[in-house]
């Protein structure tokens, strides 16, 4: 708890308590006659003083740290956010008000944990981390896609909006010479799929069919590596339907996701 003094400042609680003991301290000495009535006031003011260089103290190694802290190229963002949550509290009492910024505050730190750990998580109507890692990718790309036999997962997907994005970024990225294979994971080749790939191949794209029944279900996922440096997984529905991506930079998280690739990739190749 602060105590507030003016605009911006405040007194420390402890502070008045070392205050007080201070003065409490030279009154006792005067009264006592433990001391003369001058050295029970320096008493006094010593211990004052001493309290509020010890309190100034305290405050510039906590400046100091915030500054230490606030090296980054967000500082301007972070301290511009500070100051709004200050406002926010200072203006508003409302407990609905409180709740929701609690709430807020706790959802961009979750955020920023997940960046803190190499992942940028965007909801599945956002193809943007997807298609800017394919197209800063400069030498192999390689995925594992299921195609459900009907739904927004099978070949419908790649028909639709997202998916010719995705698809032009993937051509893009071939013509600049980055090598792309791809394992799709199927229940059945049927014509739409046969299609698919075809295009896909006729593209230079190194496309594998990988029958459902013989992957295991912990691999059965939707995943990019991008130079084995970045990743991407989806979090699907039940009826395939992107709800998450995940892109992750996170040596151990790519490493993973390389393994359950390669694990598809010579699964199908036998």
């Amino acid at each position: 708890m602060k105590i507030r003094r003016g605009v911006g400042g405040y007194l420390n609680p402890i502070v008045l308590v070392g205050i007080g003991l201070s003065v409490g301290l030279g009154l006792v000495f005067d009264l006592t006659g433990a001391a003369s009535g001058p050295e029970s006031v320096l008493a006094g003011l010593l211990g004052v003083t001493i309290t509020l260089v010890l309190d100034a103290s305290w405050r510039a190694e906590e400046r100091f740290e915030l500054r230490t802290l606030m090296r980054s190229a967000v500082r301007d963002e972070v301290r511009e956010l500070a100051v709004i949550v200050r406002e926010i509290e200072e203006r508003q009492s409302a407990p609905e008000v409180t709740g929701e910024l609690r709430r807020r505050v706790h959802d961009l730190n979750v955020g920023l944990l997940d960046l803190r750990d190499g992942r940028i998580v965007r909801p599945g109507s956002d193809m943007g981390p997807l298609l800017t890692a394919t197209e800063s990718c400069e030498r192999s790309m390689e995925a594992v896609t299921n195609l459900l036999s009907s739904g927004t997962g099978g070949v419908t997907w790649w028909r639709s909006v997202p998916g010719r994005r995705y698809w032009a970024a993937n051509l893009a990225a071939l013509q600049r010479g980055v090598v792309i294979t791809r394992v799709f994971i199927c229940d059945e080749v049927d014509d739409d799929v046969r299609r698919l790939i075809d295009e896909q191949i006729a593209a230079g794209v190194d496309a594998v069919v990988l029958p459902r029944q013989e992957v295991h279900p912990e691999l059965q996922v939707n995943l990019v590596l991008w130079d084995r440096r970045r990743a991407w997984k989806a979090d699907m529905n039940a009826q395939g339907r992107i709800l998450r991506h995940v892109v992750n930079a996170d040596e151990r998280a790519v490493r993973r996701l390389a393994e359950a690739f390669d694990s598809c990739l010579a699964s199908a190749r036998q």
